[in-house]
């Protein structure tokens, strides 16, 4: 198949097959957004904004693409592509999603229709300037079976630079420009995916592409430190409890499911880790799930502390940080918190954010101040508005990645 094209046109569709000796692509059309609804979109989402207008529709596809999963076996991912039909001459923005949990929610699965995702955020946010828009949907999560490693940055950040060379591949199939440049974004658990994908692209960049600047957002950047702690305080809100339980959870779930001998019983009090998988193992939200997990941690008495549904012994090691535990040692692992980059990075971060705690990103700028990284290279902007909250944030976070990636993209 090597050098060859194949097209089929059915309906609404297409699709495209694409091959070299080491890259394969499968892509479909799957919706477009004219110059219209780009902008109506945009001025619903960023309100007054200093973000100009967009002048071009974007054509939405569904990439698949070869990569490789977190035990070095190939596979075969899907994620979304966003490429404005006029070309994309400021460069390719790769953006890794916040934490999700239902792969109908995927960035793939996106079609156009207005549905208030943080996927149809980030689209607008970059696409309405003249970026073309990789969004990868990670392993466990689109067309790939299996279950999310959440939150492996490490393991999960190859999910998108995988997905680069193939979107560039659709753009050239379609006559379509994109400049050479690409930037770097994520939110939530995609802030720390984003920040392992520079970290792993300044030690071994993709042919072709020039790595300009980097806009990691509201990451949990030192999962085992500063995030783990951040769980054990104390709180009356049952939000906050039921987010911290539903993260707890996936992650004691997803280990299970990724790590052959790893139990929840291992991490969970037995009534609580019998229902886990019941939760997920159904098709929820992840408001739903964490409802779900709220209502019962309040019947094992979690009443202002997650400590009620965790085991004695895990408790201990995550107050001790006992790395010889399998679960706080992965997380150690994927820590991307004390390094020294050399590409522009702006960290982004909200100061009163209970969910990825704004100590992740002070202690990282610290580190990589230390390291040697000057405020000519790396800076943070703190968002000040106690009317936000870790979701809600996210919409103000790229209006700020972007004009960064705007004004490095002509510096």
């Amino acid at each position: 198949m090597f050098g060859k094209m194949f097209l089929c046109i059915a309906f609404t569709f297409m699709f495209c097959f694409c091959a070299r000796a080491d890259s394969y692509v499968n892509y479909q059309k799957t919706g477009v957004l004219s110059v219209y609804q780009v902008n109506q979109r945009e001025k619903r989402l960023f309100g007054d904004s200093s973000l100009p207008a967009a002048t071009s529709s974007v054509v939405l596809y569904k990439v698949k693409y070869k990569s490789t999963n977190m035990h070095g076996r190939a596979v075969v991912l899907s994620g979304l592509f966003a490429l404005p039909k006029n070309g994309a001459p400021n460069g390719l923005v790769l953006y890794d999603h916040s934490t999700m949990w239902d792969r109908r929610e995927s960035p793939s699965r996106y079609n156009g229709k207005n549905d208030a995702s943080d996927i149809e955020d980030a689209a607008i946010a970059f696409a309405s300037g003249g970026y073309a828009v990789v969004m990868p949907d990670y392993l466990g999560l689109g067309d790939d079976p299996g279950v999310h490693p959440f939150p492996l940055g490490s393991v999960n950040c190859l999910s998108g630079i995988d997905m680069v060379v193939p979107c560039r591949t659709v753009a050239k199939g379609r006559k379509t420009y994109v400049s050479p440049r690409l930037f770097v974004a994520g939110y939530s658990e995609g802030g720390a995916v984003a920040m392992w994908t520079v970290r792993t692209l300044e030690n071994k960049p993709i042919p072709g592409n020039t790595l300009t600047a980097a806009a990691p957002m509201s990451g949990p950047y030192d999962m085992s430190g500063v995030t783990a702690e951040s769980f054990e305080r104390s709180t009356r809100d049952p939000k906050i409890l039921g987010a911290r339980l539903f993260l707890l959870s996936y992650m004691g779930y997803s280990y299970q499911k990724n790590v052959p001998g790893v139990q929840l019983g291992n991490y969970f009090t037995h009534s609580f880790a019998t229902y886990v998988p019941y939760v997920f193992k159904q098709r929820l939200t992840i408001d739903q799930a964490a409802r779900k997990l709220e209502i019962k941690g309040i019947e094992v008495g979690t009443l202002d502390s997650v400590r009620r549904a965790l085991t004695s012994r895990f408790w201990n090691a995550m107050k001790t940080k006992d790395m010889t535990d399998p679960l706080l040692r992965e997380l150690r692992q994927n820590n991307c918190n004390n390094w020294k980059p050399h590409t522009k990075m702006l960290m982004i971060c909200l100061d009163n954010d209970t969910i990825v705690v704004p100590e992740n990103t002070e202690e990282t700028l610290a580190n990589m101040r230390a390291n040697g990284a000057g405020s000519n290279v790396v800076r943070d902007y703190v968002i000040h508005q106690k009317d936000l909250n870790h979701v809600t944030s996210s919409d103000p976070a790229l209006v700020l990645a972007r004009e960064f990636f705007d004004t490095s993209g002509k510096s």
